[in-house]
């Protein structure tokens, strides 16, 4: 399914940046400032998530961006019930991405920040939060409730192509089509010290780390390459894709 969309964004983007070439960028020009909002992330991980990013066109076919806000992970379930998610507080996190746009000017009807762009790009992400559970079996739980902190961080870098339509003279729509990456993922699950698991620690660990997965899409692929170690920290470095939309205003 990821793959139709992306080539299915191809398909627009190519459609865009190819219909005709008979308009001088003399002939328009853009304010050069945009804020835009990302609409991506909160249908993946809920509306308590809110990103923002702000875009400068500096020269002509070129600008930067900034993209900073808040992230929180979806609540989470436990699918197979060996374990009863008693409660659940949300610590939240952030979210850090930027980007250097190159406007491909011999593609583009239209002067920046409006056409076909390649951009490399870091990303980083810090996530944590704090999950009250306990085994069971046969539907009827086995312990007495623990707590396990978990931290999450990201650091990733890539090159993504992408296109800004602009609509008027204000509005913007910001897609990131198809950005391959490298990330490096770190994750830390830890019970708090009052509790006593016994020699089950690593086990519970493990399976609260596939309970996580879930809620990442592609994240099975991702966390599969690598175990727990006896701190309960686990880390793997990967490749990925990077897509976004976000709306914007310009000013």
């Amino acid at each position: 399914m990821r793959y139709r969309i992306i080539a299915v964004l191809s398909i627009i983007l190519w459609s865009c940046s190819s219909k005709g070439q008979e308009l001088s960028m003399d002939s328009i020009t853009y304010p050069r400032h945009v804020l835009k909002y990302n609409v991506s992330t909160p249908m993946l991980f809920g509306f308590d998530n809110a990103i923002l990013s702000y875009e400068r066109v500096y020269k002509p076919g070129r600008s930067w961006s900034v993209n900073v806000g808040f992230r929180n992970l979806p609540r989470l379930a436990d699918p197979d019930s060996s374990f009863l998610i008693n409660e659940y507080k949300k610590k939240g996190g952030i979210s850090v991405m930027a980007d250097y746009r190159f406007y491909l000017m011999k593609e583009n009807r239209y002067p920046a920040p409006r056409g076909v762009f390649l951009a490399p790009f870091i990303i980083g992400f810090s996530d944590q939060f704090s999950t009250g559970l306990s085994v069971t079996k046969d539907g009827s739980p086995i312990t007495d409730e623990f707590w396990i902190n978990t931290e999450l961080i990201t650091f990733g870098a890539g090159l993504k192509l992408g296109y800004q339509f602009v609509f008027g003279d204000h509005w913007t729509v910001d897609l990131d089509l198809l950005g391959p990456s490298l990330s490096y993922y770190r994750l830390k699950m830890e019970v708090e010290d009052e509790v006593e698991i016994d020699e089950e620690y690593r086990e519970y660990l493990e399976a609260l780390r596939d309970i996580l997965t879930d809620v990442f899409p592609g994240a099975q692929r991702l966390f599969n390459e690598g175990k727990l170690d006896e701190s309960g920290t686990f880390s793997t470095t990967t490749s990925g894709f990077q897509y976004c939309i976000r709306i914007g205003y310009l000013f």
